[in-house]
C-alpha cells in the first residue's frame, strides 16, 4: 500500500509536540533510544531461546528501578521551574512536562517490563 493512502486511511494525527524545557528533549530522545536498545538486546535473547536473560534485561533495562522509569513514576503539576542540575533530576521532573497519556503509557510499560515470572 502506498504510504500516503496508509496515512489518510488512519485518520486525522491528534498527537501534539510537548512543551519541554530545554535541556529536556535531548534527554527524553536518550531515554526513548535507550528503551529501543534494550528491546533489541530482548529480542536477540528470545530468538536465541535464551528467556531468562531476556526476562532479565526486560526488568534492568525497562522496568520500575531502571534509569528511565523514574521519569514516568510521579507526577506533579505542570511545568515546574525548578533547576535540572543532573541526569537524575531531568529523570524526577520527566512526569510533570508529560501529557497524562504519555506517562501513563510509560508507566505502564515499566512495570510490564518488571512483571516477570521467576
Amino acid at each position: 500500500m502506498d504510504h500516503r493512502l496508509h496515512m489518510a486511511a488512519m485518520g486525522e494525527d491528534a498527537r501534539g509536540a510537548i512543551d519541554f524545557p530545554a535541556p529536556m528533549p535531548q534527554h527524553m530522545l536518550a531515554n526513548m533510544r535507550g528503551h529501543l536498545q534494550a528491546l533489541s538486546g530482548i529480542l536477540s535473547a528470545m530468538a536465541a531461546g535464551n528467556y531468562a536473560e531476556a526476562a532479565q534485561l526486560a526488568d534492568e533495562k525497562l522496568g520500575l528501578a531502571s534509569p528511565g522509569a523514574e521519569g514516568c513514576q510521579a507526577g506533579g503539576g505542570k511545568g515546574s521551574a525548578m533547576p535540572m542540575s543532573s541526569t537524575s533530576d531531568m529523570d524526577g521532573m520527566m512526569a510533570q512536562f508529560m501529557p497524562e497519556g504519555m506517562r501513563k503509557a510509560g508507566l505502564a510499560m515499566h512495570q510490564s517490563a518488571s512483571d516477570n515470572p521467576k
